[in-house]
């Protein structure tokens, strides 16, 4: 059992690290030449991610997706379980909404949007 410390709430969280693996990000169609930045986060978050569908290497979601800043890793929950493995990215589709999505870096590397700037 690895060491405690006390979290802010009070109940115990372990000392150690998540386990390493590769540093590589999802795999980003058409991430070339995109910002690496810190991202901003959205006005609305939706209750649930909606899934982004794919034609080959190129992401859909009312349109064609073209990735405009990120990717930025977001990591929580190893040590109660409750892993959220994503890299985060801004992207714009074809009406010029711009949305905040993600690749879940914890299951199939799946594709979804999470939110959406005003």
């Amino acid at each position: 059992t690895p060491p405690l410390t006390k979290s802010a709430k009070g109940g115990a969280v372990p000392i150690t690290s998540p386990p390493l693996e590769s540093p590589e990000v999802c795999p980003a169609p058409s991430a070339r030449g995109i910002r690496v930045q810190s991202i901003k986060r959205p006005l609305w978050l939706l209750n649930r991610p909606k899934p982004i569908s794919r034609h080959g290497e190129q992401l859909l979601f009312d349109g064609p997706l073209t990735l405009t800043a990120g990717p930025e890793r977001i990591e929580s929950g190893w040590w109660d379980g409750q892993d959220i493995r994503r890299d985060y990215f801004v992207a714009r589709n074809a009406a010029g909404e711009t949305l905040w999505i993600f690749c879940d870096r914890s299951t199939s590397r799946e594709w979804y949007v999470h939110g959406l700037f005003a």
